[in-house]
């Protein structure tokens, strides 16, 4: 081995610079556990001096509810020394001068000499690291408690509007009914008097030849619109349920159009129907014609007077896309999402059109009840287009 150059007691001093320049606390212990040297580091740690320590018990800086076991667990350790590394997720006190506990990290280490070993402990206060944790610890431990606070406002809450929402069903439900009893009445009366009146079994004046018309009119849309508030209840709640089968497209657009015959020739000037070779699709055949009437009822509510309607499919990987498509002013393609919420009418709440904003609400919910989809985009024909998908039978 080469020589240092140095003797034994430069060394020594060398080695008593090198701790006390150490930034770490430096303690050493014999065999009994009595301190024989600590550096300048140590003694700023626990606010004692070198000669105030030097031949003192190490538990002097150990807390008093730890002072017994830690006595065991140094004559073990003085029986096997070892290197032990700092770090670890326990937390180690120790004893300040002014009787406080201080969070401290311990590396334990020995030295051997001819007759007696040494364990050497290495010591860093990490009361600042401690007390970001412990306030870490207080906000994680306030913002756990504000989120189970706010967990079980929500649920109250979630509790209460279910509770109002059943209850507006069943009132909506019961008016639905009672509703439709007395209108019924009202029209079966319009229309016995509009019979009437065309086959001149009354004669009404030229003042009121209309009304029976007119009365007519708006009891079949008071009908309409309960029996819409109806099936949003049953939607709202999940129960559109659907009992799909083969379909076949054209059979259903017919009678589809056959029932709303009436309004497509008050507002429909061309209706026009391309379904040759168009594939069976699965679908439910009562869901599917209620879309339908819907959506013919939209069209020749928005798309204008004299407009054209135009009935077509094609075949899109597995999936049949029927697409309505008319000639009227149509959509911005922002509104396109919007017109399917509830009771989105689109600038037309206080228009001259009337209506509920339910009816593509409607159409969507029986949509997806079937595994289906559908949506809008602007049509060839300058106005919008409607699109339905179903998978094929």
């Amino acid at each position: 081995m080469a020589d240092s150059g140095l003797d034994l007691d430069s060394i020594e001093q060398l080695a008593g610079q090198v701790g006390h320049a150490s930034p770490n606390g430096i303690v050493i212990t014999n065999k009994s556990g009595a301190i024989v040297w600590v550096n300048a580091s140590f003694e700023k740690t626990f606010g004692y001096t070198s000669p105030d320590l030097i031949g003192e018990p190490i538990e002097v800086l150990v807390p008093d509810d730890v002072k017994g076991r830690h006595v065991a667990l140094r004559d073990a350790f003085a029986r096997e020394p070892s290197r032990r590394p700092m770090g670890g997720t326990v937390v180690l006190f120790g004893r300040h001068r002014d009787g406080r506990n201080i969070p401290i990290e311990v590396g334990l280490g020995s030295l051997e000499t001819a007759d007696q070993v040494y364990s050497i402990a290495f010591v860093i206060d990490v009361t600042p690291r401690y007390r970001r944790e412990k306030e870490l610890e207080i906000y994680r431990r306030n913002l756990e408690q504000m989120v189970d606070e706010r967990t079980e406002d929500l649920r109250m809450a979630l509790r209460s509007t279910e509770s109002n929402v059943k209850l507006l069903q069943d009132v909506l439900r019961s008016f639905s009914h009672e509703f439709r009893t007395p209108l019924s009445i009202i029209v079966g009366y319009a229309e016995m008097m509009k019979s009437m009146a065309d086959n001149n079994i009354v004669d009404f004046d030229r003042d009121h030849e209309d009304y029976p018309a007119l009365i007519l009119d708006a009891g079949n849309m008071l009908i309409e619109l309960a029996a819409k508030a109806s099936q949003m209840t049953v939607v709202s709640t999940g129960g559109a349920v659907a009992d799909t089968k083969p379909l076949a497209l054209d059979e259903i657009v017919e009678r589809a159009r056959c029932r709303s015959a009436k309004l497509m020739r008050s507002m429909v000037s061309e209706f026009q129907v391309n379904l040759v070779d168009v594939p069976m699709v699965r679908g439910d055949e009562d869901l599917l014609i209620r879309t339908m009437d819907l959506l013919f009822e939209n069209a020749a509510k928005y798309a204008g007077a004299d407009s054209k309607l135009i009935i077509s499919a094609e075949k899109r990987a597995g999936r049949c896309r029927l697409r309505l498509d008319d000639n009227g002013a149509g959509l911005n393609e922002g509104d396109y999402q919007r017109a399917f919420e509830p009771f989105e009418r689109l600038g037309q709440k206080h228009g001259s059109v009337s209506g509920t904003g339910l009816g593509l609400t409607l159409a969507q919910a029986y949509m997806t009840a079937m595994g289906g989809r559908m949506g809008m985009e602007q049509s060839p024909q300058g106005g919008l287009r409607v699109w339905l998908e179903l998978p094929l039978a």
